[in-house]
C-alpha cells in the first residue's frame, strides 16, 4: 500500500507527463509505480526513453512493484478532492490482478500488471559526465536552439540537438536544419572531447522535465545513452548514432565575427519592425529586405502575386567596422523571427555578410556596444586633419581599388561559382553561414543564412 497527499500525486504526474509513448503496447501505456524499503518511484518509458521521480510518502507497507494506467490516473488525480490518497494493488499475483486508489468518499479500480513486465531501460556507466549545471542554464540553452531542429529531415542525423564537448573550451548545443545554425554555450570547464546526439522528442521531453526541477543536474553520456538526474529526477534516452555535419567547416568559409561589419540593435524594435512589414507576405513569399546603414535599419517587403508592398525603419543603436554605404540583406523572415525572439538581450549585435562568397548574417546578444557612429567619424575626421598626407594616401588607396574592380569585372563567371561551391558544407550541401565567435565569449550565436541574391526583394526566397 502507499499513502500520500494528492499534491505530492499530482507533482510526479506532472513529470512523468513529459513523456507520451507513442506505442500500442499496453505495458508502454502505464506508470510503474515502485516501493522500495519506503522509497516510492514512479517511472514511465517508450522503449527508447524513460523518466523515473521519486515521490514522498506517508505511508508505505512492504516492498512491490506493479503497474498503473497512466490515462486513468493523470485524470483522476486533478479531479479528486481528497487530501490523501492510497494506492495498492490486490489480487495478489494471479492473473486478474487489479489495483485501487482509495481516497476518503471513493474507491477506483484498475487493470494492473506486474512490474517484472514493464519494460525497463539497461544503460552502461556514463564514459564522459558533466556536474553541476543550474537547471536554468540548461533549459534556456535548449530553448535557444531547439527552434533550429529540423522534425522531418529525410537526413535524419540533422532531426538530433549536438552536445559538443571541446576541452578546456567548454560544452556547447548545436542545432542546424540547412538554413538556419543555432549554437548556444553550456559550460565553461574541460569536461574532455567528445559529441552526443540526442532526438528531437527526447529533447523536447528534457525540456518539459526541466521546468519541475531546481537546483543542479548531471549530465552522463555513453555510446549508446544519455542520464540526466537532478532533484529526484532521473531521465534516460538512447543517442542516435550518426555522424553529425560539421557545422565550423562551413561557418569557417563564411563572415567572421569581429573581422566583418556589425550593428547593434534593439532587439524589441527589430522584432517589431519585423512583424509590420511582413504583413504582405505569403505562403509562397517569406523574403524580406534589410537595409542597415549607420544611422537607420530599413526593412522592406514586396509580394509579386498580390503587387503590395511595406516598409519601415528603426534607428541603430552603434556599429562597428562599418563601410560608408549602406549594406542589403534579403532573408525569410520566419527564420529571422524566431532567431531574435530566443535571444535573452535587450540588444543584439548583426554582423552582414561582406564578401561575395558569404552567405549568412550572425546573430548574437551586444553585451558592451562598441563605438558609436558619431564617435568613429569624429576621430576619424580628426585624424585626417592632423596628417593632411593620409588624405592623397586615401585617394591613392582608393584608386588603386577602382583599378582592381576594373580588372575583376572580366574574371569569368564560372571561376567565382567554383570559388563559391569550394566554400559549401560538403556533408550537408548548404551554403556556408557566418562563423561564430570564440566558445565562451557569449551564451548564444544564431546564424542565418541569406538568399543567393540580395540587391533585389522581387526574386524572393
Amino acid at each position: 500500500m502507499l499513502k500520500a497527499e494528492r499534491a505530492e500525486f499530482q507533482r510526479t504526474l506532472d513529470i512523468l507527463k513529459a513523456l507520451k509513448p507513442v506505442t500500442v503496447l499496453p505495458a508502454f501505456h502505464g506508470y510503474l509505480v515502485d516501493v522500495r524499503e519506503r522509497n516510492v518511484r514512479l517511472v514511465v518509458s517508450d522503449g527508447r526513453s524513460e523518466i523515473e521521480a521519486a515521490m514522498a510518502a506517508e505511508e508505505t507497507s512492504g516492498d512491490e512493484s506493479y503497474t498503473v494506467p497512466s490515462l486513468h490516473l493523470t485524470g483522476l488525480i486533478p479531479a479528486m478532492e481528497d487530501q490523501v490518497l492510497c494506492l495498492s494493488r490486490v489480487g495478489g499475483e494471479e492473473k486478474g490482478a487489479h489495483c485501487e486508489l482509495l481516497g476518503q468518499r471513493g474507491r477506483w479500480k484498475m487493470n494492473s500488471l506486474k512490474g517484472e513486465m514493464f519494460p525497463r531501460i539497461e544503460t552502461e556507466a556514463p564514459l564522459q559526465q558533466i556536474t553541476g549545471v543550474p537547471v536554468g542554464v540548461l533549459r534556456e540553452a535548449i530553448r535557444r536552439c531547439e527552434f533550429a531542429i529540423p522534425k522531418n529531415d529525410v537526413r535524419y542525423q540533422m532531426n538530433t540537438l549536438l552536445f559538443d564537448a571541446k576541452g578546456d573550451r567548454g560544452v556547447s548545443l548545436v542545432a542546424t536544419n540547412g538554413v538556419c545554425l543555432s549554437v548556444s554555450q553550456l559550460t565553461d570547464g574541460d569536461h574532455g572531447c567528445f559529441r552526443a546526439l540526442l532526438g528531437h522528442s527526447d529533447v523536447v521531453a528534457l525540456g518539459r522535465v526541466l521546468q519541475h526541477i531546481t537546483g543542479k543536474v548531471s549530465l552522463g553520456f555513453s555510446h549508446r545513452h544519455f542520464r540526466m538526474t537532478g532533484d529526484g529526477v532521473s531521465m534516460i534516452a538512447q543517442t542516435v548514432d550518426a555522424q553529425y555535419p560539421d557545422y565550423e567547416k562551413a561557418a569557417a568559409a563564411s563572415v567572421n565575427v569581429g573581422v566583418a561589419p556589425a550593428a547593434i540593435l534593439n532587439r524589441r524594435a527589430f522584432i517589431e519592425s519585423v512583424e509590420r512589414t511582413v504583413w504582405v507576405c505569403d505562403q509562397a513569399w517569406h523574403g524580406v529586405k534589410l537595409m542597415i546603414g549607420k544611422r537607420f535599419c530599413a526593412l522592406e517587403s514586396h509580394n509579386p502575386t498580390t503587387k503590395e508592398d511595406a516598409s519601415d525603419e528603426f534607428p541603430v543603436d552603434g556599429v562597428d567596422r562599418f563601410p560608408r554605404s549602406i549594406i542589403p540583406v534579403t532573408i525569410d523572415h520566419r527564420w529571422l523571427l524566431k532567431a531574435l525572439k530566443s535571444i535573452d538581450a535587450e540588444q543584439v549585435r548583426i554582423t552582414l555578410p561582406w564578401q561575395e562568397c558569404h552567405r549568412g548574417i550572425a546573430l548574437e546578444a551586444a553585451e558592451a556596444p562598441p563605438c558609436s557612429h558619431s564617435c568613429y567619424e569624429d576621430a576619424h575626421m580628426k585624424r585626417l586633419a592632423r596628417f593632411p598626407d593620409d588624405r592623397l594616401r586615401v585617394a591613392g588607396v582608393g584608386l588603386a581599388f577602382v583599378l582592381a574592380l576594373g580588372i575583376l569585372s572580366f574574371v569569368d563567371q564560372r571561376a567565382i561559382d567554383k570559388h563559391r561551391a569550394s566554400h559549401v558544407c560538403q556533408e550537408t550541401g548548404c551554403a556556408p553561414w557566418a562563423v561564430c565567435c570564440a566558445p565562451g565569449t557569449v551564451m548564444m550565436v544564431c546564424v542565418i543564412k541569406t538568399a543567393r541574391k540580395t540587391p533585389s526583394l522581387r526574386w524572393g526566397i
